[in-house]
């Protein structure tokens, strides 16, 4: 089976998993195809390459630190608010509202 597998560059959990599988794994990282993905004009040379050697399973997954506990406060973590699950930004970084003080911005005095 051809796999496509986005988001498989951290540790290519998708291409450790499934030896036995043609896995093309894509990100930003350490993977076969290096290419950020939030680009449409990436996105277009993956479909055209499926168009030349079709995929039979394309596998996506978010980033994990988005979901990860291991930046956890009360109100959700360093990347997601709790209630939304919206992601964070730069301001919300700088406004510090409802981050774990070991993840916060300390200005200098």
């Amino acid at each position: 089976m051809r796999i496509l597998a986005l988001f498989d560059d951290g540790n290519g959990s998708v291409k450790k998993a499934l030896p036995d599988h043609d896995v093309v794994s894509v990100g930003i990282g350490t993977a076969d195809i290096v290419m950020d993905l939030s680009d449409l004009k990436n996105i277009k040379k993956l479909v055209d390459m499926h168009k030349k050697d079709p995929f039979d399973l394309l596998m996506a997954s978010p980033p994990c630190e988005s979901w990860s506990f291991a930046t956890a406060g009360d109100n959700g973590n360093a990347y997601r608010d709790k209630t939304s699950l919206a992601l964070r930004t730069f301001q919300n970084w700088k406004n510090r509202r409802g981050w774990p003080s070991a993840y916060l911005v300390r200005e200098a005095a």
